[in-house]
């Protein structure tokens, strides 16, 4: 591999402008499967244990005016969007309530802002003030809010701020120092590719070790850092946030109150933790990241005049932190509570180790109902097992059925920024469909065919709606479905049915016609339909090897007209 950038601190190297490219060119799809991981801190477990400190914060400030939250980097937008429908549960819930506020979605690429404004399911949240959307980059010096035109600079500051940091800082440039033999030495790094236009991936940083003669930086506090861990460590190689350290002054002068920045990120929480340690090894998932010294972040931030708190030590990557940029915690009561009764009680962190361990050994019910009410029913955490889910769903006894029933419809209801929702709805529907609640089921599977479900889907929509008692209103759909394809579903024209079924085959949108539920009266048209599927079946052998698949032979068995249906 050739030599395309020589040795440099790491805070210099191209790969930062080649990562920040990386975001901004692909938006959203990032965190597409096989991309960057974000499960860890994206779910609703994390989402509620930052809901409850903001709503402690903001009660302890009192603030007079609306207060402003961010997330830094929120890219896909999901535990933005988690963090707002919890505070506005706490709103509704809790005795106390939660002080005026509006969130703010913020990202360097164009694309992710274009994708949540676009979002229908967004729009609510965008007309009631709440939720506002941003392009940030860590040079900004304003922030223009998109959908409000409120502009945050130095000359139009906020109240009281919250910044949520989550996978944020790891992603920003930082340097690397080995302290070894007393002595300190700076890390610098040399990048090797097969080319100059070597893709992220395909690069190898090669660092070497340079002894520190001098202060490394002019800011005094960063070298007093590092002083520090000269005189603390025998050896271990030690992180310094320098792009953190100089974002986070801004942050704070755009507050007239106080700042209250909240970070998830795996590294190292204190000096015990760098002894020992080795340089971090250069790990792509498309994008790369390097561990955040939360250790540093909070010795300068104290040293700035705040105050910070940091989970204890968990088992796992993932770790919590918790700063206040000015001013000290004790005048924070209730959120110090929160604190103790959150994060130091049960982190995300133990939610993480939980979740594994309860899916480790296989699928069971029992415990997977319960790891979906620990995690408020997160969406993204069903759609990983709902497979699962429906593999059993058919041997679900009777007597559960309600309860997994029940947590379809709140995960229906918490779908934020899950799977695409024709998957989603599909899954919902399927599964509801196993465990025999074939009205719910239907519900689902339509808002899937509505959004574009292949005809498999509208199938199974039918099949659902022959078992149920057929409401008037869709036999109105079905009948006008007809009358529009030229199949007016009289005795006299079934001839006319066959030359439809082909045209179901080639994608026409007709097959929700012919299965749809037909009032009880409308016995020629429903013998009609049945006759019009018998001869299909037997004279198309790509319909009789669909209707063979086990999704939809345990519809069809043994009667199609049989009906048996459990309501919540």
């Amino acid at each position: 591999m050739a030599l395309i950038e020589t040795a440099r601190p790491l805070s210099a190297s191209r790969l930062w402008p080649l990562l920040a490219e990386y975001y901004r060119g692909r938006g959203p799809g990032a965190w597409l499967p096989g991309g960057v991981p974000f499960q860890a801190t994206s779910n609703a477990a994390m989402a509620r244990c930052y809901a409850r400190l903001i709503q402690q914060f903001l009660l302890d400030q009192k603030p007079e005016e609306l207060a402003t939250i961010v997330e830094l980097g929120a890219g896909h937008g999901r535990l933005g969007l988690l963090v707002l429908e919890e505070l506005q549960r706490l709103q509704a819930s809790s005795p106390l309530g939660v002080p005026p506020f509006r969130l703010v979605l913020s990202d360097l690429s164009p694309a992710c802002i274009a994708d949540w404004r676009s979002r229908p399911e967004l729009q609510p949240h965008f007309d009631s003030g709440r939720l506002d959307v941003a392009l940030y980059s860590c040079d900004a010096r304003a922030l223009q809010l998109e959908v409000s035109g409120l502009t945050l600079d130095s000359e139009h500051i906020c109240g009281t701020l919250v910044l949520l940091a989550n996978y944020f800082f790891d992603s920003l440039p930082l340097d690397l120092f080995m302290v070894e033999e007393s002595t300190l030495h700076a890390c610098l790094v040399e990048l090797h590719g097969e080319s100059a236009g070597s893709e992220l991936a395909a690069l190898r940083p090669v660092f070497k070790l340079e002894p520190l003669g001098e202060p490394a930086y002019n800011e005094p506090s960063w070298n007093a850092l590092l002083e520090g861990y000269l005189q603390s460590l025998r050896k271990g190689c030690v992180g310094l946030p320098v792009t953190a350290f100089q974002i986070l002054p801004w942050w704070q002068q755009l507050a007239r109150e106080s700042c209250l920045l909240l970070v998830a990120d795996k590294g190292p929480l204190d000096l015990a933790a760098h002894e020992g340690r080795a340089l971090p090894p250069f790990i792509t998932h498309q994008s790369f990241s390097y561990p955040v010294n939360f250790h540093a972040l909070g010795q300068w931030i104290a040293a700035e005049g705040g105050d910070f708190r940091l989970c204890s030590r968990r088992p796992g990557s993932l770790q919590l932190g918790m700063f206040l940029l000015r001013g000290k915690l004790d005048s924070c009561p209730r959120l110090l509570q929160g604190w103790q009764e959150g994060p130091e009680t049960f982190s995300p962190t133990d939610f993480a180790v939980l979740r594994r361990a309860t899916l480790r050994g296989g699928f069971e019910l029992d415990s997977f109902l319960a790891l979906m009410r620990l995690a408020a029913d997160d969406a993204e955490l069903f759609w990983q097992h709902s497979q699962a889910l429906l593999n059993k769903a058919p041997s679900v006894p009777r007597h559960n059925r309600r309860a997994v029933l029940q947590l379809l419809q709140r995960v229906a209801q918490r779908r934020l920024v899950a799977p695409p929702p024709v998957e989603l709805w599909t899954r919902l529907g399927r599964i509801a469909a196993a465990l025999r609640c074939f009205a719910q089921a239907a519900d689902w599977l339509r808002a899937a065919c509505a959004g574009g479900a292949e005809a498999a889907v509208l199938l199974e929509l039918g099949a659902c709606l022959l078992r149920t008692d057929g409401a008037r209103d869709w036999w109105a759909e079905a009948r006008a479905s007809l009358q529009m394809a030229g199949l007016v579903a009289e005795a006299e024209q079934q001839e006319q049915h066959d030359d439809a079924w082909h045209a179901l085959r080639s994608g026409c949108n007709l097959l929700r016609s012919k299965l749809a539920a037909l009032p009880s009266e409308a016995v020629v048209e429903r013998n009609a339909l049945a006759a019009c599927w018998q001869r299909a079946r037997d004279a198309d052998p790509g319909l009789a090897a669909l209707r063979r698949a086990p999704a939809f032979t345990s519809l069809f068995q043994p009667d199609p007209f049989h009906r048996e249906d459990i309501r919540p």
